[in-house]
């Protein structure tokens, strides 16, 4: 389904790597070539597989996380790109001590070399929802 371009930067992360696989054993990268305004632009993303036991509810590590900053006073939530007033951007940079971002479940997301739950000791990054992340 195409999303409203307003929404472009809150969806699957899309990049450039030499790497044939991304991480972990349940996703696989997906090749797309496009046109547009007549040059050829090869993107690439990830799609993420339900886990074998059936339970499935990993989150996709391949979806911009929420909160992260769309525009000028905009987040991503929900995959749209969103209004965010003042107060709610503030308390969240405040509570994750600028180390992270507010999750869906109101909780820090935490950057590589800061730990759960707020971002304020160092760590592995990640939350207490997603545990920590791993890179390579």
């Amino acid at each position: 389904m195409k999303c409203e371009k307003s929404d472009a930067k809150c969806g699957k992360i899309q990049c450039h790597s030499a790497a044939k696989k991304p991480k972990g054993t349940n996703a696989v990268s997906i090749d797309t070539t496009i046109q547009t305004d007549g040059i050829e632009v090869k993107c690439r993303g990830t799609f993420v597989y339900s886990t074998q036991d059936g339970q499935g509810d990993l989150p996709d590590p391949g979806l911009v996380m929420t909160g992260t900053k769309c525009g000028e006073g905009k987040v991503c939530k929900d995959r749209r790109c969103q209004n965010t007033s003042f107060t709610e951007l503030e308390s969240c940079i405040v509570r994750c001590h600028g180390h992270g971002v507010c999750n869906s479940n109101g909780n820090c997301h935490c950057s590589r070399g800061w730990a759960p739950p707020f971002c304020e000791k160092p760590g592995l990054g990640g939350s207490v929802d997603s545990g920590p992340v791993q890179y390579d």
